[in-house]
């Protein structure tokens, strides 16, 4: 489901609903656990990934995107752009 390729870097999702913070190793690794079971029936859809810190901030919508160095961002389905 998550699709690094359509991953946004430099990219944070300001003020989405924010479900919670995990730790993760990469962005597709926070991507994917947006997509497990747990956070998808809490409404997890979207992500934001702190590259240095490897904190992941899952959200359920993606609210103002702001230009933000060094976070990715990103969908765990194709759902539209937020740009």
């Amino acid at each position: 489901m998550c699709d690094a390729a359509t991953f946004m870097h430099d990219m944070e999702f300001d003020d989405g609903l924010g479900l919670g913070e995990v730790h993760a190793p990469t962005a597709a690794a926070c991507c994917a656990q947006c997509a497990t079971a747990e956070w998808a029936a809490k409404g997890c859809k979207w992500f934001s990934f702190v590259d240095a810190e490897g904190k992941c901030y899952l959200k359920a919508d993606e609210t103002r995107p702001l230009a933000w160095k060094g976070i990715t961002s990103g969908a765990t389905t194709h759902v539209r752009n937020p740009m």
